[in-house]
């Protein structure tokens, strides 16, 4: 029996249009057709180009665009539930809005890579157009990760539809028996036995090649979809992603990764090393690369030496952060309080650390996360009207600063030679690892991308190949590259599988936090610079990323910037090499055991 709509249903779509063949339907859809094609072929390509008054008016003619989009999409939907199930013109029609809009994309993209202070700079000429900050603050919250429906729908699919992905993923990722286990990088920083370490990377390393070929096979298309992707939401290259996320000068990625790769690559290659000749080997297995050693100290040092130098870079206030650690919520492990430290203001904030890392690790994490935390309590604050979250490349370097306090301060305490050496090795081995990777990471996906404009396509052997030459370059000559596995390491590297713009501002925030402490250890008035990091703090993102800096004292468009953050690094391996040479002296020299002498007494 066929069931009757209501009267009232169709009465009330006539509100809208006539009906769907009516002339004044046919009119609404040609006026935004002619509206979308006017408004692509005046402002494509040329949003930076315009005045404070020529963008208000894009943006009224875009809003005129929405306007008429939605009142048409209303009125398909509508028809569509209520009188016309699986109605092919509805279909039909919505496939035309979608074809209309797809011609507006690029002013979003436009608007999302333009820098903040630009946009500022434009609603002081023209005040009008801080009736659309609600508008530019949500979407440029969402800066790097606006994509084209084609390509987020390809990304989606290669990402999470592949068959057996996942359970591929889990196999490759989590090598440690268990449901529960932890990922291999976690793994192997806390297994201290390196037979131990070899069999976990051996478990790694003898998955199926199917499942390798597949895991690469989706490295190479996330690559080649990179530029596809990146073109959509504004940002040609990962560097643009970071300068504009960040708001920095575009010269700025050139500039940092010029002083990394001339001296930081020489560093590595020096500590790895040392390294080697330390585990007894002549080539680092990447098990032993992936491993920090942690050197033991107490849980009063927290209390007695590193919360006081915490206390000295961050500005007090009432507030409390309560710490917590613990295992992972799955493992139904309570969280029991730490620690409390100094907050910016009165609310109490928390810091969950997974897993239960021995002290020494777990007072470097709650110091990061104490000066991340503390940054994005600022800035929360003293943001700019388009800014909704901290400028990502200075949280990073609030938490690095801190961890970096925090590490200086037990080495300068430290007595004992073997003791300092112990910890200078782990300050020195927690920052290699972090930029050597990072480095890598960014040059294995510039090469890869290079190739695939060269050549259209980037088969898996060449994927492998690049990646293993970028590791090469990264940590140098001590390390065994052709260790079975290792060509599938990129799984543990997050920045492999999100945007290389991360890899860059993790880079940016070390470098630029030990080019900061670097300062520190040499000025003549500490009171002066704990005031500059306030200063810094409490500007949180209310300003673009030069000035910011500048409340430091730093300038990031001199090379000497970059550099300097890597000075700091070369002068503890410096101090380590010199306390390996101490003890070595030191160490008393053992006679070899006397022979006795045919036919007499002992020598």
């Amino acid at each position: 029996m066929k069931t009757e709509r209501p009267a009232s249903h169709l009465q009330s779509l006539k509100d809208i249009f006539p009906g769907k063949t009516s002339g004044e339907f046919r009119t609404a859809m040609s006026r935004l057709k002619n509206d979308v094609k006017t408004f692509h072929d005046t402002y494509a390509e040329g949003i930076a180009d315009l005045d404070g008054k020529d963008l208000l008016t894009a943006f009224q003619q875009y809003e005129s665009i929405l306007s008429q989009v939605g009142a048409l999409h209303s009125y398909v939907d509508l028809r569509h539930i209520t009188v016309e199930k699986n109605d092919a013109w509805a279909r039909k029609t919505q496939k035309k809005l979608d074809d209309a809009m797809r011609d507006t994309l690029f002013f979003k993209s436009e608007i999302a890579a333009l820098p903040e202070f630009e946009l500022l700079d434009r609603m002081a000429e023209e005040p009008k157009l801080a009736a659309y900050t609600p508008w530019l603050r949500l979407h440029r919250s969402y800066s790097g990760t606006v994509y084209e429906e084609e390509v987020e729908r390809y990304l989606h699919d290669q990402a999470h539809k592949h068959p057996d992905l996942k359970e591929i993923w889990a196999k490759l990722a989590a090598p440690v028996a268990g449901d529960d286990a932890a990922p291999l990088l976690q793994t192997l920083r806390e297994e201290n036995d390196a037979e131990k370490r070899r069999e976990i990377f051996a478990s790694f390393a003898t998955e199926t090649e199917e499942d390798a070929e597949t895991l690469m096979q989706l490295l190479s298309n996330r690559m080649r979809s990179t530029g596809a992707a990146a073109a959509i939401r504004g940002f040609d290259t990962p560097e643009k992603a970071f300068t504009s996320q960040s708001q920095t000068p575009e010269d700025v990625p050139h500039k940092m990764m010029k002083a990394l790769t001339g001296k930081l690559p020489q560093i590595a290659a020096k500590f790895y090393k040392r390294k080697a000749q330390e585990t007894g080997v002549p080539r680092l297995h990447p098990a032993d690369l992936l491993h920090i050693p942690v050197p033991e100290t107490k849980e009063e040092d927290w209390d007695k030496t590193v919360q006081p130098a915490l206390e000295k870079l961050f500005p007090k206030n009432d507030g409390t952060l309560k710490v917590l650690d613990g295992q992972n919520s799955n493992s139904g492990t309570a969280l029991r309080p730490m620690k409390l430290f100094i907050m910016p203001d009165d609310r109490p904030s928390y810091l969950c650390l997974d897993g239960t890392p021995a002290p020494l690790e777990r007072m470097a994490l709650t110091a990061h996360g104490i000066g991340r935390d503390i940054q994005r309590d600022h800035a929360a604050k003293s943001n700019t009207p388009l800014t909704s979250k901290p400028l990502p490349g200075f949280e990073t370097l609030a938490g690095h600063a801190a961890e970096f306090a925090a590490l200086d301060a037990l080495i300068d305490a430290a007595n004992d030679p073997a003791e300092k050496r112990d910890l200078i090795a782990y300050q020195i081995e927690r920052s290699l690892l972090t930029l050597s990777l990072s480095a890598a990471v960014t040059a294995c996906d510039r090469a890869l991308n290079e190739l695939s404009e060269k050549q259209g396509t980037v088969s898996v052997d060449e994927a492998k190949k690049l990646w293993k030459t970028s590791l090469q370059n990264a940590f140098g000559p001590a390390v065994d590259y052709d260790a079975p596995g290792l060509d599938m390491l990129w799984v543990e590297a997050p920045y492999m599988l999100s945007d290389t713009a991360d890899a860059l501002q993790d880079m940016f925030g070390l470098t630029l936090a030990a080019k900061l402490m670097h300062d520190r250890k040499d000025s003549s008035d500490p009171a002066a610079d704990n005031k500059k990091f306030a200063d810094f703090l409490a500007a949180g993102s209310s300003k673009q990323g030069k000035p910011l800096l500048k409340t430091l004292g730093i300038d990031i468009t001199d090379e000497q910037t970059w550099q300097d953050g890597v000075s700091l690094l070369e002068k503890r391996l410096e101090q380590l090499t010199a306390l390996d040479k101490q003890l070595a002296a030191d160490k008393p020299v053992q006679k070899p055991a006397a022979q006795k002498k045919k036919g007499g007494p002992s020598a």
